[in-house]
Protein backbone atom coordinates (compact mmCIF):
# COMPACT_ATOMS: atom_id res chain seq x y z
CA UNK A 1 0.00 0.00 0.00
CA UNK A 2 0.90 3.43 -0.91
CA UNK A 3 0.14 6.02 1.67
CA UNK A 4 0.62 10.24 0.51
CA UNK A 5 0.98 12.80 3.09
CA UNK A 6 2.05 16.24 2.55
CA UNK A 7 4.97 15.42 -0.02
CA UNK A 8 6.29 12.32 1.70
CA UNK A 9 5.44 8.60 0.26
CA UNK A 10 5.43 5.49 2.88
CA UNK A 11 4.84 1.53 1.49
CA UNK A 12 3.63 -0.71 3.51
CA UNK A 13 3.48 -4.14 2.66
CA UNK A 14 5.23 -7.48 3.85
CA UNK A 15 9.04 -5.93 4.35
CA UNK A 16 7.66 -3.28 5.75
CA UNK A 17 4.63 -4.34 7.38
CA UNK A 18 3.91 -1.47 9.98
CA UNK A 19 3.92 2.46 9.70
CA UNK A 20 2.84 4.76 12.36
CA UNK A 21 1.53 7.63 12.31
CA UNK A 22 0.88 11.05 14.57
CA UNK A 23 2.39 14.44 16.19
CA UNK A 24 5.76 13.19 16.98
CA UNK A 25 8.73 12.90 15.05
CA UNK A 26 8.85 9.60 15.48
CA UNK A 27 6.04 8.66 13.40
CA UNK A 28 6.94 7.21 9.63
CA UNK A 29 4.39 9.85 8.87
CA UNK A 30 3.54 13.31 11.09
CA UNK A 31 0.66 15.18 11.02
CA UNK A 32 1.57 18.49 13.50
CA UNK A 33 -2.07 19.92 13.80
CA UNK A 34 -4.24 20.02 17.77
CA UNK A 35 -6.84 17.25 16.43
CA UNK A 36 -4.10 14.63 16.00
CA UNK A 37 -2.83 12.54 18.54
CA UNK A 38 1.32 12.24 19.39
CA UNK A 39 1.16 8.14 18.46
CA UNK A 40 -2.50 8.91 16.60
CA UNK A 41 -3.12 5.56 15.03
CA UNK A 42 -0.80 2.50 13.17
CA UNK A 43 -1.27 1.17 9.19
CA UNK A 44 -0.60 -2.64 9.54
CA UNK A 45 -0.33 -5.31 6.64
CA UNK A 46 -1.48 -8.68 7.82
CA UNK A 47 -2.68 -11.42 6.02
CA UNK A 48 -2.51 -10.32 2.72
CA UNK A 49 -4.79 -7.34 3.98
CA UNK A 50 -4.42 -3.60 5.45
CA UNK A 51 -5.51 -2.13 8.64
CA UNK A 52 -6.16 1.00 10.27
CA UNK A 53 -5.20 0.73 13.98
CA UNK A 54 -6.61 4.49 16.26
CA UNK A 55 -5.23 4.77 19.07
CA UNK A 56 -6.65 8.46 19.55
CA UNK A 57 -8.66 10.99 21.53
CA UNK A 58 -10.60 12.11 18.56
CA UNK A 59 -10.38 9.08 15.92
CA UNK A 60 -9.43 8.76 12.27
CA UNK A 61 -12.25 9.19 9.42
CA UNK A 62 -11.88 6.43 6.58
CA UNK A 63 -13.36 7.45 3.16
CA UNK A 64 -13.59 4.65 0.33
CA UNK A 65 -13.32 5.99 -3.56
CA UNK A 66 -17.25 6.38 -2.89
CA UNK A 67 -16.42 9.22 -0.29
CA UNK A 68 -18.49 6.38 1.93
CA UNK A 69 -16.83 7.77 5.53
CA UNK A 70 -16.16 5.53 8.56
CA UNK A 71 -15.03 6.74 11.89
CA UNK A 72 -12.87 4.49 13.65
CA UNK A 73 -11.65 5.40 17.01
CA UNK A 74 -9.63 3.34 19.51
CA UNK A 75 -10.06 -0.22 17.04
CA UNK A 76 -8.77 -1.83 14.12
CA UNK A 77 -10.52 -1.34 10.55
CA UNK A 78 -9.50 -3.10 7.46
CA UNK A 79 -8.98 -0.78 4.54
CA UNK A 80 -10.81 -0.25 1.26
CA UNK A 81 -8.26 -0.82 -1.90
CA UNK A 82 -7.90 2.45 -1.51
CA UNK A 83 -9.19 6.02 -0.44
CA UNK A 84 -8.24 8.85 2.49
CA UNK A 85 -7.57 9.24 5.91
CA UNK A 86 -8.40 12.00 8.11
CA UNK A 87 -7.05 12.70 11.27
CA UNK A 88 -8.80 13.56 14.23
CA UNK A 89 -11.83 15.78 12.03
CA UNK A 90 -13.93 14.74 9.21
CA UNK A 91 -12.41 15.28 5.85
CA UNK A 92 -14.55 18.68 4.67
CA UNK A 93 -13.40 20.51 8.29
CA UNK A 94 -10.70 22.86 7.03
CA UNK A 95 -8.05 22.10 9.33
CA UNK A 96 -8.26 18.09 8.51
CA UNK A 97 -4.81 16.44 8.08
CA UNK A 98 -5.64 14.03 5.30
CA UNK A 99 -4.07 11.08 3.63
CA UNK A 100 -4.17 9.32 0.64
CA UNK A 101 -3.84 5.36 0.77
CA UNK A 102 -3.93 2.85 -2.23
CA UNK A 103 -3.00 -0.43 -2.36
CA UNK A 104 -0.50 -1.10 -5.49
CA UNK A 105 -1.68 -3.51 -8.27
CA UNK A 106 -0.35 -6.80 -8.48
CA UNK A 107 1.09 -8.88 -5.77
CA UNK A 108 2.72 -7.29 -2.68
CA UNK A 109 6.66 -8.15 -2.93
CA UNK A 110 8.25 -10.64 -0.50
CA UNK A 111 11.47 -9.79 -0.07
Amino acid sequence: MRVTFAGNVVLIDRIAPMASIGRSSANELMADAPSVSRMHAKLIYRDDCFYVVDFSKNGTYIYDERGTEMLVHKYEFKLPFSGRLSLGRPKDDGQAKIMLFRTEAGPVSSG
